[in-house]
């Protein structure tokens, strides 16, 4: 399924309501240009690059926010995870707070 910003925004805000705490999550790739820029812009997955490794508590609500919207169980992953090492230094500082 390709995605674009207010796909994303509604998976999010799905994530949300089950999660039972507050989680920060730093998305990177296209949906992060999706939901910063929308236009056109789609993606198949949101890449998070933080936390990492993604607590068992989101990825199992992620799970089932698959299992509700009958899309991919990679449709929130953290494999770009390796990535982060070529970032520069200070990234955490450096990005935009985006709200869904």
């Amino acid at each position: 399924m390709k995605m674009n910003k207010i796909d994303i925004q509604k998976l999010l805000r799905c994530l949300d309501k089950k999660l039972s705490h507050e989680e920060q999550l730093v998305i990177c790739g296209g949906g992060a240009l999706s939901l910063a820029f929308g236009g056109h812009r789609t993606t198949v997955d949101i890449d998070i690059l933080a936390p990492v490794p993604l607590s068992r508590n989101i990825k199992e609500k992620a799970k089932e926010v698959a299992q509700e919207m009958n899309i991919d169980v990679k449709w929130l992953n953290d494999d770009c995870k390796g990535f982060a090492d070529y970032l520069l230094s200070g990234w955490k500082t450096g990005y935009s707070r985006i709200e869904t």
